[in-house]
């Protein structure tokens, strides 16, 4: 994953003895052209605005951007491919207030479109509630054992990523991603904040199932059935549309909220999308046998995007294990609010070391570094293309070749490879993209690059190569 920080001490000793594979110059390091990577997405859409997210994204390289509203016209969204996210919910309003006010039609549309827990109740109280945005606002869940509403949300949703491809400038669909995925649904008993708990609908009713309106029918005996019908039919229909797109879900914990569901499923080949990344903070992704045991994925299918850590010991720990394994550490939707994890709302505010650390992991793929070249030894990772210890975080991006550095205090080294030992060096503004040349916050004697002026820990700085090496 991320750029390894390195204790001087420890550099003189990782470097003396790895210096020819860190930055070895072969073909593959000069290589430019290096095919798109689905798991190489910037997945930040509840934050930040199109101008940042899109400027950030294109300067650290990702292939694929998770869709937010307005950006399919933005100037700056040329060749990117987008990820939908939880798609289904923009395919009709799911948002009740119970201090508005709702007319006979809308009361009896949702009663027959969404998940209910009593019909018998009157509108609302006889929905299910989702998540709770506020004490008196909750989301509506479809109810997914109905046939037809699975093939309106199934429509729906095609229609909608044709709608916003411009393939004229390469904004091209590139398929789904799911936050609490899990076959039950994502059913809430009261609000988050106060206690709530996430449950299922036999919270209510008893059972896995909704109870059904008297107009509707049910196909599906359980939500659970209906839930992985949704999955099928839209992954099928969706790859008869659009061959190439790909399908990522974000539980908790990938096998005790996914993968244990559908282990033993008939149909389980069939839903298995092609990323599974944990939202739990820590090394659950890895370290856990069941995963792998349960024989459906593999360490190139796994990952880590949970927004819980901030300290920089759990993102090392976290980057280290992903990167040395071929797995991947990223965003999804948000950047923080839980755990440890400062509630930052735009990528201005997220700290260097973050931003350099969750991207580590995808460059190391793109690269394709070697896993036995990639070395864990829990506390420092080192490769021929990074290195992510306790005192510097640093990485050669791919397609462009740029060093991106992090100092995490005025002890850390890196040492450099030939071509850029005199090389051009930038600072760089809060999205990382490089503003002005310094001479005087870096210095560089022979191979080893140090930090001058100790104001600058935890600042990006990228290298450059001189123009003509």
């Amino acid at each position: 994953m991320k750029y390894r920080y390195i204790l001087l001490s420890l550099l003189f000793i990782c470097f003396s003895c790895t210096k020819e594979v860190l930055f070895e110059e072969d073909d593959d390091s000069q290589t430019v052209n290096i095919e798109s990577d689905y798991r190489n997405f910037y997945g930040i859409t509840w934050v930040g605005n199109n101008d940042d997210n899109l400027a950030y994204a294109k300067q650290m390289g990702y292939d694929y951007i998770f869709y937010h509203w307005g950006m399919a016209d933005h100037k700056l969204a040329d060749s990117l491919k987008f990820y939908f996210e939880t798609p289904q919910y923009d395919c009709y309003d799911r948002e009740i207030n119970r201090a508005n006010s709702f007319t006979g039609e809308e009361k009896e549309y949702l009663s027959r479109f969404a998940a209910l827990k009593d019909a018998s109740l009157p509108f609302p109280e006889n929905l299910a509630r989702g998540w709770f945005f506020e004490p008196s606002y909750f989301s509506v869940e479809p109810d997914l054992q109905q046939q037809r509403v699975i093939d309106f949300l199934v429509d729906s949703i095609l229609n909608r990523a044709a709608s916003l491809e411009r393939k004229d400038k390469g904004f091209e669909f590139g398929g789904y991603a799911w936050d609490v995925p899990q076959l039950y649904g994502d059913f809430w008993d009261t609000i988050q904040v106060s206690g709530g708990n996430q449950v299922t609908l036999a919270h209510w009713t008893g059972h896995d199932s909704g109870d059904k309106h008297p107009d509707v029918t049910h196909e599906y005996q359980t939500y659970s059935e209906g839930h992985a019908a949704f999955y099928r039919t839209l992954w099928k229909k969706t790859k008869e549309r659009f061959p190439d797109a790909r399908f990522i879900i974000e539980p908790w914990h990938p096998y005790d909220d996914w993968l244990r569901y559908i282990e033993n499923r008939p149909d389980a080949d069939e839903l298995i999308p092609d990323l599974i990344v944990q939202e739990k903070d820590g090394i659950d992704f890895a370290t856990d046998e069941n995963i792998l045991k349960s024989r459906l994925v593999d360490n190139s299918m796994l990952g880590c995007t949970s927004p819980n850590v901030f300290t920089e010991e759990g993102n090392r720990k976290i980057a280290g294990i992903a990167a040395s394994r071929g797995s991947t550490f990223g965003w999804y939707g948000r950047f923080g609010g839980t755990g440890d994890m400062p509630e930052y709302t735009d990528i201005r505010q997220v700290p260097p070391r973050l931003k350099l650390i969750r991207v580590i992991s995808i460059w190391e793929n793109l690269h394709k570094t070697p896993l036995e070249k990639r070395n864990w030894d829990g506390e420092t990772y080192s490769s021929p293309k990074a290195c992510i210890s306790k005192d510097v975080i640093y990485a050669i991006q791919p397609r462009t070749n740029k060093l991106f550095v992090v100092f995490l205090n005025s002890s850390g080294a890196v040492e450099i490879p030939e071509l850029y030992s005199s090389a051009d060096i930038y600072q760089t503004n809060d999205l990382f993209i490089e503003t002005s040349i310094t001479t005087t916050s870096i210095q560089i004697n022979g191979n080893t690059m140090t930090l001058l002026d100790p104001s600058q820990t935890g600042k990006g700085f990228i290298i450059k190569q001189s123009q003509g090496n």
